[in-house]
């Protein structure tokens, strides 16, 4: 991201530490509740992993960073393990959007980068998703018209379809033909 104009910086909802709290720890919440015929003690934990959650996603989400630059999407998350991805434009293949249940409560949605080479270890190493990106459908379709743009005279590898002649390498060969044809 060193050095290029930025186009456009995502945005993640506020509420996305709230989101991810509730999606990775309900079963907590819920045995605290169902606990509370046990006494007090389990709730008071349930409670304590909660705010714990809480605490490491909303730590996580002020490391969120996507970025679309002229090149491609370059994106950053992790807290104790950085994980910085950058994509090129010319290999974005789709940006699907899911939501579920829960997302839809909140008003999110997920936007998944697929790329060419998805399928490398699984679809790791060939997709990016981001949950939460404030205007998702919008910020999907500058993306995808940004990719358009740049593939416009390019083929599926983002280079240019016609084969590049190098003068000199042309020279060349034409001297080794004709070499070749004064020996016959």
């Amino acid at each position: 991201m060193m050095g290029e104009t930025v186009g456009l910086e995502a945005q993640f909802d506020a509420r996305l530490p709230v989101y991810q709290t509730l999606t990775s720890t309900w079963w907590v919440l819920l045995l605290g509740v169902l606990s509370l015929k046990d006494g007090v003690q389990f709730l008071a934990i349930a409670l304590l992993a909660m705010v714990c959650s809480y605490v490491y996603w909303f730590l996580r989400y002020k490391k969120l960073r996507c970025v679309l630059t002229e090149r491609g999407l370059s994106t950053q998350r992790g807290l104790w393990v950085r994980v910085q991805q950058n994509i090129p434009l010319d290999q974005i293949t789709d940006i699907t959007v899911n939501e579920g249940p829960i997302l839809k409560l909140f008003g999110m949605l997920i936007l998944k980068v697929e790329t060419a080479g998805g399928s490398v270890q699984g679809g790791a190493a060939g997709s990016v998703k981001m949950v939460a990106v404030v205007d998702a459908l919008e910020f999907r379709d500058t993306v995808l018209k940004h990719r358009d743009i740049v593939t416009e005279h390019s083929g599926p590898t983002g280079r240019s379809t016609e084969p590049y002649l190098d003068p000199e390498v042309l020279g060349e060969i034409r001297d080794m033909v004709l070499r070749i044809e004064s020996t016959m």
